[in-house]
């Protein structure tokens, strides 16, 4: 035995296993869910938080389904998935000591944390309570409307209501069908923005979008509808002509939502339209392409489709997730 003493290699043993409960004992304690699997991607740790986070979990499942990310040994961070009835996050980081594979640690992180850190980050909470202070003064404006109609005072009426023609109040009007305070939120900062920029922007009389969207969040569509007008709005920057105008039309169903935005700016570049959702494949320019790349990872996360209608007066973009709880 290495011509050590049985004395010592007691305590040898005893160290050793001392240490193996130290690092169990780590590894159970840390937050997230962590999974170490050894170079033949077989399970050497798991902590107890995978089952707390993943009630549904099969490592050669999970492997199967990421063939391509561990035998080609690619490292992926803070991916959004869903495993059985399950949203996270994964990070899967290959540990490599010169060209050896020594192994691949797995992380697990609970959606919703990361969602609501994702909130606080972009302050996104502070623009929806400014929009709901702007929800309330929409109705104080039409208490005044309806106090001057009561007392026949039609000529203020209408003076009243010249003055708010370009306010709030038409922005609220047109997507009055749209009960998710968060895009609501987002459209009139961006219904803004396109104006500015001399674009006419309209939101589809036909809208509509409920309040909560089952396994969708709103943030996933806030992240579609905002890199979708983006792209409307350079293609028509690039152009010159009078009109330029872009059209937003939401659905949801109990199955589906539906995403569309025409612009009758420039069409696709056909260099690029094959591979337009790769990440940094852009007609932009260098460092751009990032947009269409993250619509392209919701399509994904919610087995959704991509449509592209190019027609002689413009374009229309056509996301459509399905709002049914699968694993794909």
């Amino acid at each position: 035995m290495l011509n050590l003493e049985p004395e010592e290699i007691t305590n040898l043993y005893v160290n050793t296993k001392s240490l193996v409960q130290q690092q169990a004992a780590i590894i159970d304690n840390i937050h997230e869910g962590v999974v170490v699997l050894n170079s033949s991607l077989e399970i050497i740790n798991i902590n107890k938080k995978v089952f707390e986070i993943l009630h549904e979990f099969d490592i050669q499942l999970f492997i199967k389904r990421f063939y391509d990310i561990f035998y080609e040994k690619k490292n992926v961070y803070f991916k959004e998935i869903k495993i059985g009835h399950e949203k996270v996050f994964v990070s899967i980081i290959h540990l490599l000591e010169d060209e050896n594979h020594l192994g691949v640690i797995i992380t697990f992180y609970k959606h919703l944390e990361i969602i609501n850190l994702a909130k606080e980050l972009t302050s996104i909470n502070n623009v929806i309570t400014g929009f709901r202070e702007n929800n309330h003064e929409f109705k104080n404006q039409l208490q005044v409307i309806s106090g001057l109609i009561q007392l026949k005072k039609y000529d203020l009426v209408q003076e009243y209501m010249k003055n708010l023609e370009n306010s709030s109040m038409k922005i609220l009007t047109e997507i009055a069908n749209i009960s998710d305070y968060y895009i609501l939120g987002i459209l009139i900062g961006k219904f803004s923005v396109i104006k500015e920029k001399g674009i006419n922007f309209t939101i589809d009389q036909d809208s509509i979008l409920f309040k909560e969207h089952g396994f969708i969040t709103s943030l996933d569509i806030i992240t579609i509808v905002s890199n979708l007008l983006e792209n409307a709005i350079e293609a028509l920057e690039k152009i010159k002509i009078d009109d330029k105008k872009i059209e937003l039309l939401l659905l949801e169903d109990n199955d589906s939502i539906q995403i569309t935005v025409f612009d009758n700016g420039l069409k696709v570049d056909p260099n690029i339209k094959n591979k337009m959702f790769e990440r940094y494949v852009s007609s932009k320019g260098t460092n751009r392409g990032i947009g269409l790349a993250l619509v392209k990872s919701k399509i994904e996360l919610y087995n959704g489709q991509f449509l592209l209608e190019e027609v002689d007066y413009g374009k229309y973009f056509t996301i459509i997730l399905n709002k049914e709880n699968k694993d794909v």
